[in-house]
């Protein structure tokens, strides 16, 4: 077991070698050359993120000073000669392009201006806020250098003058119509005259939008316009009113019509029944004057009918009877005996 335990060690003493400072420095040497390269295949590994463009300049040698754009992509770069060239004139553009991309012809962008000072026809102030959708045309990398301005001020420039420009052929009143205001704005033939401002800038305006609360007129006119409005309500309330007075009038005059015709056809009804009893009168007293009693009597016996008919309606009936009738003179002159003249013929 001894000797076993002893021929282990001597066998690992035999594969150690002594650590001398030449391998420390070597090994410190290769730590740092590996170091080096990850920092330049680092700083030389760029990558483009879709639907962007990367524009890098070269800053040594006999071409420095040219540029070259990257597509989008990774690309492998000499950190050391060739430098990004970042946004350029595309700077501030939109927020939502990364800070050393520029955007990709074909590729669009939403920019929003500040507010737009305008004057209507009229000569009533006001302001207006618009935003623009945009779509990049093509550039190359030549085409960014020596511009000192961005693209950006530019086309707010741009943009605010032909704004003013247009909306000052509107009156007041049809500023505040949103559909009239987007549809001028949208114009074809407007919207090619502002594409050729904006041409330099590699942009071209594809829809212009309003805010709901784009326009904002000057204080006294919206005082002037709520009185103009609260005037055309006190009027419309006044035709109103007329108007029902004048319902209520005809509406009076048709039932005073109503009611006359009604007294009309009563009337005229009145005059058929009361013809139509004269007509019966006359044919029963024909009849009884045919029939051989006198004409006396028989305006006797016609008076006596319609006494009885009006008695008969009546609900309290005072009769008042002659003394002869009842035989206080004597039962002779209850009917004299030619008043009995043709009685006995009936």
């Amino acid at each position: 077991m001894t000797s076993h335990h002893g021929s282990s060690v001597d066998l690992a003493a035999s594969f150690a070698c002594p650590v001398t400072p030449m391998i420390v420095m070597c090994l410190a040497l290769v730590g740092v050359l590996a170091a080096v390269a990850l920092f330049i295949a680092y700083n030389s590994l760029i990558v483009v993120p879709p639907g962007q463009t990367m524009v890098v300049w070269r800053r040594f040698g006999t071409v420095a000073g040219t540029v070259r754009a990257l597509e989008s992509g990774t690309h492998l770069v000499n950190f050391v000669t060739w430098a990004p060239f970042g946004q350029g004139p595309f700077r501030a553009l939109s927020p939502d392009i990364p800070p050393l991309a520029c955007p990709v012809p074909g590729s669009s962008v939403f920019v929003d201006p500040d507010r737009i000072e305008v004057m209507s026809s009229d000569g009533v102030p006001g302001t207006a806020n618009v935003a623009l959708e945009l779509r990049v045309t093509e550039w190359t990398a030549k085409d960014l250098i020596g511009h000192t301005v961005s693209f950006r001020y530019k086309t707010c420039v741009a943009v605010n003058q032909w704004v003013s420009r247009h909306l000052g052929k509107l009156s007041a009143k049809m500023l505040c119509w949103y559909a009239e205001v987007i549809s001028l704005l949208n114009n074809k033939d407007l919207i090619d005259e502002l594409n050729a401002e904006l041409k330099p800038c590699y942009l071209e305006a594809k829809r212009i939008s309003l805010d709901p609360s784009g326009i904002i007129m000057h204080p006294q006119f919206a005082e002037t316009v709520g009185k103009e409005i609260n005037q055309r309500r006190a009027l419309e309330l006044q035709s109103l009113e007329f108007e029902a007075a004048e319902r209520a009038i005809k509406l009076e005059m048709l039932q005073a019509q109503a009611k006359c015709e009604q007294a009309r056809l009563q009337a005229e009804t009145e005059r058929v029944i009361e013809k139509a009893k004269v007509e019966s009168l006359a044919n029963r007293a024909s009849s009884l004057i045919a029939a051989g009693i006198s004409p006396s009597n028989v305006a006797n016996i016609l008076v006596a009918e319609i006494a009885a008919a009006g008695i008969s309606r009546a609900d309290k009936v005072i009769v008042g009877v002659p003394q002869g009738l009842v035989g206080l003179k004597g039962v002779e002159n209850v009917m004299a005996p030619s008043s009995l003249e043709g009685f006995d013929k009936l």
